[in-house]
């Protein structure tokens, strides 16, 4: 009889936590707060209730099933909030980042037209004379999602182009249908997605609209400067799990990024501090270094790449916590420093951090040779690769 009552009760327990469950992602979906905390608060009295009205039970399968169903029902409501939501609630990582910036994970970054995108919407809220959190609350959804489309970090589609301007009072139809085409553009997928799973495609995304940028290098050559048969040593030799068919698909990605250097309608500014290390390690064989370090020196001669070496004799300098990229666009004056990290990378577009990092990088180029000086540098150590 005992047991009959725990298994009665724990049923009922059940069924008021799925229907507070099935309330709190409804809540999750709409971006209300309040019905964000009883799913919350759902999940614990799932732990609680259910694992424990069917513990009392004595049924061990009865109790794998409760476990089980609270794992999925976590599990797919995790999801749906952090899909829902500007901010996922169950990572901590977003805001990590140096000077305190919140730094943006390479998968959730800003694509360069999402950027264009929500700096269109911040000025027309700004014009409306409107807070992000007026406006949030006018849309009913959260202010962080109204900050987030503001800076690119979250997808913005057609429908709230419209919503957001109706409600800051745009009658002009073409701006109108420019922000629309924004916001599809901003959702279609770059060349590089055809060649399947590729890191660090944010820099790419960036890359490809960029009008210039200041690198500094400190182990390898830089990706846009790389010969074939260097690059192809560098996938195989620094990415330990790599299989054949994706080294050679990061291969191909890497010679077209290269385009952007010799297509004369589009030129990229490149201005590259580079270590000596980077010439001096041999990566691959000599012949593929002594080949690599002659297309180094045939393109610093181009007008715009500029290429600088830092030599050993300098010491220490800034450029010792890393390498680094500073992105720089001809629709707008925010820069992008990108920071690029095993198998992923990290934007920052924090105005102190670009400043520091633009600091940075002029510090390095003070500090190596000039660009006359570097291509002696560089022939001297082809010579020591033709003995």
């Amino acid at each position: 009889m005992s047991t009959a009552v725990h298994r009665s009760e724990g049923h009922g327990w059940g069924t008021v936590v799925i229907a507070a469950i099935v309330l709190g992602i409804i809540g999750a979906v709409a971006e209300g707060l309040f019905c964000l905390l009883i799913v919350v608060v759902a999940l614990i009295i799932a732990g609680s209730t259910l694992g424990g009205a069917l513990v009392r039970t004595g049924d061990a399968g009865h109790v794998t099933s409760a476990q089980s169903f609270f794992r999925h029902t976590t599990s797919a409501a995790r999801r749906v909030i952090n899909n829902r939501c500007s901010m996922p609630i169950c990572s901590c990582t977003w805001w990590l980042g140096a000077g305190g910036t919140p730094p943006m994970a390479a998968n959730n970054n800003p694509t360069v037209t999402g950027r264009r995108l929500g700096a269109e919407l911040r000025r027309l809220r700004k014009d409306r004379g409107m807070t992000g959190t007026q406006v949030a609350a006018e849309l009913l959804i959260s202010q962080a999602k109204v900050s987030h489309m503001e800076t690119g970090r979250r997808a913005v589609g057609p429908r709230d182009v419209r919503d957001l301007c109706v409600l800051y009072g745009v009658t002009d139809q073409h701006l109108v249908d420019h922000l629309t085409a924004l916001a599809r553009e901003s959702s279609r997928q770059g060349w590089w997605h055809s060649y399947g799973d590729i890191p660090h495609s944010v820099h790419l995304d960036l890359e490809a609209v960029a009008t210039s940028i200041r690198a500094y290098e400190s182990m390898v050559i830089p990706g846009l400067l790389q010969t074939p048969a260097y690059a192809a040593a560098v996938i195989e030799e620094t990415i330990p799990l790599v299989t054949v068919d994706q080294s050679a698909a990061r291969l191909k990605v890497q010679l077209r990024r290269q385009h952007r250097i010799y297509d004369p309608a589009r030129r990229l500014h490149l201005w590259v501090v580079l270590d000596e290390s980077a010439l001096r390690r041999v990566v691959g064989s000599r012949e593929i270094m002594r080949e690599q370090l002659e297309h180094l020196h045939a393109l610093s001669t181009e007008p715009h790449i500029t290429v600088e070496v830092l030599p050993h004799s300098a010491g220490a300098h800034p450029g010792l916590t890393g390498q680094f990229s500073l992105l720089e666009f001809s629709d707008t004056r925010e820069a992008v420093v990108y920071l690029e990290r095993f198998t992923s990378g990290l934007c920052l577009a924090k105005a102190s951090d670009v400043q520091q990092y633009s600091v940075t990088h002029a510090r390095l180029r003070a500090l190596a040779l000039a660009p006359e000086q570097s291509r002696h540098f560089i022939t001297d150590a082809i010579k020591l690769y033709a003995s």
